[in-house]
Formats: C-alpha cells, sequence, structure tokens
C-alpha cells in the first residue's frame, strides 16, 4: 500500500508563546475552574479523559503519553523494521507531567478540538482501544487515527520537520499515526495544534495550500489555512483556495465531512423557533456551534427591568477559534435593531444598557473579514464553537428596593433611560450614591 510522506518545518521558532496575552490565560483558567479544576494543580486524571464528541464513531487520539509504533508503514519505509518509540511530552527530561505541561495539553486539545468542532468526530486525550484507530473492514464504523506528540524529528525521522502523516491513512487497517515532533517545534502548545490539525488533515486526504509557486501559505492580515503555514496568524482556518494567488482550490471542508460527517446542528435557524436564553446568577447564558457557512442560531431572551445587564458577549475562546462572530439583534416583533459585525474583533459585544426592557430575537452566524475593496477572508471556513455571555452591573434587589424608595418621583425604573442612570452611576448602584 502506497502512502506519501508530508514534513513541513515551523518558520519562526523564535517567537516566544510563553508571553501568551492576558486574555488567553484567563480564558483557560476559567474553563479550567468551571470544570472543577484548580489552574495551579490540574490533576492528570482530567487532562486524559478530555474528549470533544465523546459519541461519536471517528476518533483523533493525542497521544502525550508515549508510545512505540510497530508494523506500520513508517517501520519499513524509514527504519528497516525497527520500532519507534516516541517519548512522552515533555520541556524537561523528566517523564512526569508538570502542571505547565498539563496546561499545554489542555490548550493542544482546546485547539485541535475548534478546528474539527465541525466535524463529527472526537478529538480526545484518552487512549481508546487499538480497534478505535483502524478500519478493519468496509463495515467497520469506529476508526480513526493517533496523534503521537512529543521528541525530535532527529530522533528517527532524519530530515528537518514539524510533523509527519501518511495521506489518506485515517481508513486504514492498521494504527498508522501521525507523528507531532514537540521538541522540534520548541514545545510550543500553538505550534503543535497547528501542526497536529495539519498532519490529521493529510490522513483525511487532504493537500497543501499554497500560494503562485510557494508550497506553504503563510497567510496575511492575521489570517493563514490550516493546510498552509498556520504557526503564526492568530485567526487559522479551512480553505478552499479563495485568497489571491492560491495554488490549491479543494474543497477542505467538504473533503473531511464526506469523511467524517457533520455534527448535528445544535440551534434552529429562525427566529419562530429560536432557543430562549435565560438570565441568572452565572455570567454565561448558554452555548453553541456554527458547523457551516449556511448555520444561523436564533435565540430570544427578555431584558430586565432592573437594567442589571449591560451588555452580552458572543464569540469564541481568544486566539484560540476558528470563529468570526456577526450578531443581528431584533425586537420583540422581529424586525432587525442592528447588525454586529465588527472588523477589529473575532467577538461581539452589544451594549444593551440603554434598551428598553422586554423581548428581543438574536442570531449567531459567522463572516468574513472585509476592509474596503480587501477581503481578508470569506465565511466558507468561519465556523466553531462560540458562548453567550452577559456583563451585569451589581443590582441586588435590597440596592434595587432602596434606590426605588429614595426616589419614588422618578417613576423608577422605567425612567432610568431618560435620567441615563446606568451610564454615571458606579457599579454598586448604592441608594448612599444617589444622594
Amino acid at each position: 500500500m502506497q502512502a506519501e510522506e508530508v514534513a513541513e518545518v515551523a518558520e519562526a521558532a523564535s517567537i516566544d508563546y510563553e508571553s501568551y496575552s492576558s486574555s488567553l490565560t484567563e480564558a483557560i483558567d476559567g474553563m479550567l475552574t468551571e470544570a472543577g479544576e484548580n489552574p495551579s494543580a490540574i490533576s492528570r486524571d482530567f487532562i486524559f479523559n478530555l474528549s470533544s464528541k465523546p459519541n461519536s464513531k471517528h476518533t483523533i487520539y493525542l497521544d502525550f503519553t508515549g508510545h512505540t509504533t510497530s508494523g506500520t508503514y513508517w517501520n519499513s519505509a524509514y527504519t528497516n523494521g525497527a520500532s519507534i518509540t516516541t517519548p512522552v511530552y515533555s520541556r524537561d527530561s523528566s517523564s512526569a507531567f508538570s502542571n505547565t505541561e498539563l496546561r499545554d495539553i489542555y490548550e493542544i486539545w482546546l485547539r485541535v478540538s475548534e478546528d474539527y468542532m465541525p466535524f463529527d468526530v472526537n478529538v480526545t486525550t484518552k487512549e481508546p482501544a487499538k480497534s478505535s484507530l483502524i478500519k478493519s473492514s468496509s463495515s467497520d464504523a469506529y476508526y480513526g487515527v493517533r496523534v503521537c506528540i512529543g521528541g525530535d524529528c532527529s530522533d528517527w525521522y532524519g530530515s528537518a520537520a514539524s510533523g509527519i502523516a501518511a495521506y489518506d491513512s485515517f481508513t486504514w487497517s492498521s494504527d498508522t499515526p501521525v507523528f507531532v515532533f514537540a521538541k522540534s517545534l520548541g514545545n510550543w502548545p500553538k505550534y503543535i495544534a497547528e501542526s497536529a490539525s495539519h498532519e490529521v488533515g493529510h490522513t483525511l486526504g487532504l493537500s497543501h495550500d499554497g500560494k503562485n509557486s510557494t508550497e506553504y501559505y503563510d497567510g496575511a492580515n492575521g489570517w493563514a489555512p490550516i493546510m498552509g503555514s498556520a504557526y503564526l496568524p492568530e485567526l487559522t482556518q479551512w480553505s478552499k483556495g479563495t485568497y489571491s494567488g492560491a495554488n490549491n482550490t479543494e474543497d477542505d471542508i467538504a473533503i473531511l465531512g464526506s469523511e467524517l460527517g457533520y455534527r448535528a446542528d445544535d440551534y434552529a435557524g429562525t427566529a419562530s423557533s429560536a432557543t430562549k436564553l435565560v438570565f441568572s446568577d452565572s455570567e454565561k447564558l448558554g452555548s453553541g456551534v456554527i458547523g457551516k457557512s449556511s448555520d444561523v442560531d436564533f435565540f430570544w431572551f427578555n431584558l430586565p427591568d432592573d437594567h442589571s445587564v449591560s451588555s452580552i458577549t458572543v464569540g469564541g475562546i481568544s486566539e484560540v477559534t476558528n470563529l468570526d462572530v456577526i450578531v443581528k439583534l431584533y425586537d420583540s416583533s422581529k424586525n432587525l435593531i442592528k447588525t454586529y459585525d465588527p472588523t477589529g474583533t473575532l467577538y461581539v459585544t452589544m451594549d444593551v444598557s440603554s434598551f428598553a426592557a422586554g423581548k428581543y430575537y438574536m442570531s449567531v452566524a459567522g463572516t468574513g473579514k472585509k476592509v474596503g475593496s480587501t477581503t481578508y477572508y470569506t465565511d466558507y471556513g468561519s465556523l466553531g464553537a462560540y458562548t453567550v455571555s452577559c456583563q451585569r452591573h451589581n443590582v441586588t434587589a435590597a440596592e434595587y428596593a432602596s434606590i426605588r424608595a429614595a426616589y419614588p418621583k422618578f417613576g423608577l425604573p422605567a425612567a432610568w433611560d431618560s435620567l441615563n442612570i446606568i451610564e454615571i452611576l458606579p457599579d454598586d448602584l448604592s441608594a448612599a450614591n444617589l444622594k
């Protein structure tokens, strides 16, 4: 059986990904805390049981724990049949996982999961049965690929490379891994994740995205195709070669979807079937996935009459998301109030502090970016997970009652809009501060 190996080298290993932005650090801390983990003492059991879609029949296993590969194409082609040993992922000489390494693994899993979020596949750090990684027959519905993450390209491969994969091997009848040489990538989570998603793409039949005569396109304006060289840009997406000079116009999403299938649509695409969002003690109101460029998710909510909700934010994980969000807000009669499509951020924040209380509808979709006559990217690959959250003024029931009692002549709360109290009051909104 013939297979073609693919190797590519990170171009900017001097980038210091230790100095992540505070927004990404805070986002990861928040997700770990929400999952019941202490960000400063993450449990190994938690990290090695991560799954993006646990009920899927297809598996992408991110293997950080070390693996011995034998009897595969790699052994016959590169080691004269000898076994290949991938070491445990490590930033140091110890085989025990430090908290930093566990945090790296969590981030890598988040990033690869985001890339494959639109599809019916489980990206996991939990070791599956070997039978879940091989397609034993044409009728076998449970199969996938192992991604060995660790070590250096010089350990056995012999050429400079960040990762290698065998084309179309996702459906092979052997446990033929993808290799991501973490040490060759400086052990940076961003680089490792980009290499992993890229190499798995090869196992599913995808080729390189280049520009003109260059094999790997490294993108522009903060964007790059996953099957190009996507190490540096913040936003990376699947592509079908719509950028200027593209030398590969294959439809990545259609190819991936034909093998993996697509994640089921989670929300209705019309206002008449919208899902209700409820304001509670939690800032998080809901979450969803934009799985196709045609996907639109509709919600509705009631803004409370105490004006305690100041803004609503919709978007993915900072510096991880593939989704550039466009949000449209409608009134109770389903008339469009405003379209939110900022060019400076991938998320949307709607200031609702001055909006009247009552029912509103909201649609969420993916969008592209065009500034003037320049198209940075289209909505084709603007897919992925998002959350809906609200930001509040800290108004307790007691404080609200106190304000009403202190200023009955204003007829609160209806008069808050005209008085613009939300804009001039400190966050505690106590009656004392009004006097």
